[in-house]
């Protein structure tokens, strides 16, 4: 594809995390901070229940390891574009997790299955004119009543934009 659709990780994959803790220091976190972060957010709102829950995007699964030490119950399919990123999850070994790259236009399951959609920081990779169609096809998945949780960068933060200014894997974001 000529034009950007998305980006794609698998070059950054294998060192994503160093890279990603190297560039958030400055905040005192680590990556994996921010990852169990975002779930401890969820844990606001849900509850350790017999839950379908879509990570898209997953990247190398830190979402979905802390979505399983927290939420036992939960039955978690985890999808992105990068082959190394999906590889990586895999080598975690999750037991309720299913790990699968996707093409990054068909959510490659079924309509109304998932009774929770995460996407973290995914929306600024997919280029501004295709969000639509992402979204789109979020709610194909969605079952009625479910829930959508994105987590995503705030431009009007100033150490925000100075983060995804200065990131490697954000250069097109």
């Amino acid at each position: 594809m000529s034009e950007r659709y998305f980006d794609n990780f698998d070059q950054h994959a294998s060192q994503y995390r160093k890279i990603h803790s190297q560039n958030v220091k400055i905040s005192g976190a680590d990556s994996f901070y921010f990852a169990a972060h975002k779930v401890e957010m969820l844990k606001e709102f849900e509850k350790n229940n017999s839950l379908r829950i879509l990570d898209l995007g997953c990247g190398d699964g830190a979402i979905a390891m802390f979505l399983e030490k927290e939420f036992s119950s939960v039955n978690i399919n985890a999808i992105d574009i990068s082959a190394e990123s999906i590889a990586l999850a895999k080598e975690k070994k999750l037991v309720n997790t299913s790990f699968e790259q996707y093409d990054g236009n068909n959510i490659p399951f079924e309509n109304e299955c998932f009774d929770i959609v995460i996407i973290a920081s995914v929306l600024h990779h997919i280029e501004f004119k295709w969000h639509f169609q992402f979204i789109r096809e979020v709610y194909r998945v969605l079952k009625m009543g479910g829930r959508v949780y994105i987590f995503e960068h705030n431009p009007a933060n100033p150490f925000t934009r100075y983060i995804v200014r200065t990131c490697v894997f954000d250069k097109d974001a």
